[in-house]
C-alpha cells in the first residue's frame, strides 16, 4: 500500500486543487497580496465610493473562479495550463498570506509531526487564525487610539474596516481547506485517501475527529457564516446603507452595488463556495459531470445578474457580465478537450474562443479600471482598449 501511496501522490497532487505553491510563486503572491491591502487600505480615508476596490473585487472573483476551473481534470491544452497557472499565481495571494506551509518547513514542524499529521495540525492554526488576527488588530488600533489621542469612533472604524479585510482575504483559504478535509481519493475500491494529503485514510476514527473538531467549525462558522452574519447585518441595517458613519464602516461589503441590491456580493461569495463543493461532493463522478453542474449554476447566477443589474453604474454590470460568460465558456470548452474523439484543429478554434473570450472580459475590464487614475498614461491606454471595445460606453 505504501508504494500505491507514493506513486500515486505523484499522480494525483497535480490535479488536487489544494497544492504547495513554489518559493517563487509565493514571493509573487505576497507581493500581490500587499498591494491588495494598500488598495483596501484606502477605505479607512476616503469618503466616496472606492471604484477601483469595486474592480479588484470582480477582477478576484475572476482569477478564483478560472483557478477553480483549472482543478478540473479536462484535458486541458499546455497553452491553456499557462494561462490558468499565471491567473492561479495572482489569485492565490489571498491564499498565500494566510498559508502556513513555508512557516511549518522552516520551523521544522513537518519533520517533528509524528503521531499526528502536519494537515490536520495546519487546519487547526487556520481555525483559530482569524480570532488572532481579531486580538491583533484591537491591540495595534488600540496603542493607535491612545498614543495618537483620537476620538474612539475612529477605533471602531478602524477595527471593523481592518476586520473585513483579514476576512475578505482569508475566506478562500479557509474555504478551500475546509473542503479539503472531505475531499477524499478512491485510489483502490472501498479505500478512499484524502487528495490533500494521500497518506491520511478517509473516515477512519482519526479522520473522523479531526473533521468533526476542526473542519466543520470552520465550515460552519468562517465559510458559511461569515457570509451568512454579514448578510443579516447589511439586512437589519439596511435604513442606514447610505449613513455615512455606517458606510465608512462597512463600504467593502456593498460599494458600487444598488442599495436594493446590497446582497449582491454575498451571492458572488456562495457563487464560488458552490464551484468548490461541486468538485468535493461530486468527487467520485467524471469531471465532464461537475463541470455541467458548475456551468448550471453560473448559468442561474448569471440570467440573475442580467435581471437585476446589481451595480449603480452599467458599465460594471457589463464588466461582471464579461466574466460570468468568460466562466462559463471556459468550463464548456473543456467538455471539447476530455472527448478523445474531437479533432486536433477543432481543439485549437475552441482555444483560440477561450483566449478571445476571457480577453473580451478583461479589455472592458482594463480600460475602466484605467480610468480611475489620472496619469495622461493611464489615460492614452485607456482610449486604446476602448478602441477594441465592441460596445458603446456611455462615460
Amino acid at each position: 500500500m505504501s508504494v500505491v501511496l507514493t506513486q500515486s501522490n505523484s499522480q494525483y497532487s497535480q490535479n488536487s486543487w489544494y497544492r504547495p505553491r513554489l518559493d517563487r510563486r509565493s514571493v509573487y503572491s505576497y507581493h500581490v497580496t500587499e498591494s491588495y491591502l494598500t488598495e483596501f487600505s484606502l477605505n479607512l480615508r476616503r469618503k466616496g465610493t472606492n471604484y477601483l476596490a469595486v474592480l479588484t473585487r470582480m477582477m478576484t472573483n475572476y482569477m478564483q473562479i478560472i483557478s477553480f476551473a483549472a482543478s478540473f481534470n479536462l484535458g486541458w491544452p499546455d497553452s491553456l495550463k499557462r494561462l490558468y497557472d499565471s491567473i492561479s499565481i495572482i489569485s492565490s495571494s489571498s491564499e498565500m498570506a494566510f498559508s502556513l506551509d513555508c512557516f511549518f518547513d522552516n520551523a521544522g514542524v513537518s519533520s517533528m509531526a509524528q503521531s499526528t499529521p502536519t494537515f490536520f495540525i495546519k487546519a487547526l492554526l487556520l481555525l483559530v487564525m482569524p480570532i488572532m488576527a481579531l486580538i491583533l488588530i484591537l491591540l495595534v488600533w488600540g496603542l493607535y487610539v491612545n498614543i495618537r489621542k483620537v476620538e474612539a469612533g475612529t477605533f471602531s472604524r478602524n477595527t471593523i474596516v481592518s476586520l473585513i479585510v483579514v476576512i475578505f482575504l482569508a475566506h478562500p483559504t479557509l474555504t478551500s481547506n475546509a473542503f479539503s478535509m472531505i475531499n477524499c481519493y478512491e485510489i483502490q475500491p472501498g479505500e478512499q485517501w484524502l487528495q490533500a494529503d494521500l497518506e491520511i485514510m478517509c473516515w477512519n476514527s482519526t479522520h473522523k475527529s479531526w473533521f468533526y473538531a476542526v473542519g466543520l467549525p470552520m465550515l460552519i462558522v468562517w465559510v458559511i457564516g461569515t457570509p451568512i452574519v454579514s448578510l443579516i447585518h447589511l439586512i437589519r441595517n439596511r435604513q442606514r446603507l447610505n449613513d455615512e458613519l455606517f458606510f465608512s464602516r462597512y463600504r467593502m461589503m456593498y460599494q458600487g452595488l444598488r442599495r436594493k441590491h446590497f446582497y449582491w456580493e454575498t451571492v458572488n461569495t456562495f457563487r464560488k463556495i458552490s464551484i468548490v463543493s461541486i468538485n468535493v461532493f461530486l468527487a467520485l463522478y467524471p469531471d465532464y459531470i461537475k463541470a455541467i453542474y458548475a456551468m448550471l449554476i453560473l448559468a442561474i447566477i448569471f440570467k440573475m445578474q442580467e435581471i437585476l443589474q446589481p451595480y449603480e453604474i452599467p458599465v460594471f454590470n457589463w464588466i461582471e457580465q464579461r466574466e460570468q460568460i468568460a466562466s462559463i465558456v471556459t468550463f464548456y470548452a473543456g467538455l471539447y478537450f476530455v472527448k478523445a474523439d474531437v479533432s486536433e484543429i477543432f481543439k485549437y478554434v475552441i482555444i483560440i474562443i477561450v483566449f478571445l473570450v476571457n480577453a473580451w472580459f478583461l479589455v472592458l475590464w482594463g480600460h475602466v479600471a484605467l480610468l480611475q487614475f489620472r496619469w495622461n498614461w493611464t489615460k492614452k491606454l485607456a482610449a486604446i482598449l476602448k478602441k477594441l471595445i465592441c460596445r458603446r460606453l456611455n462615460e
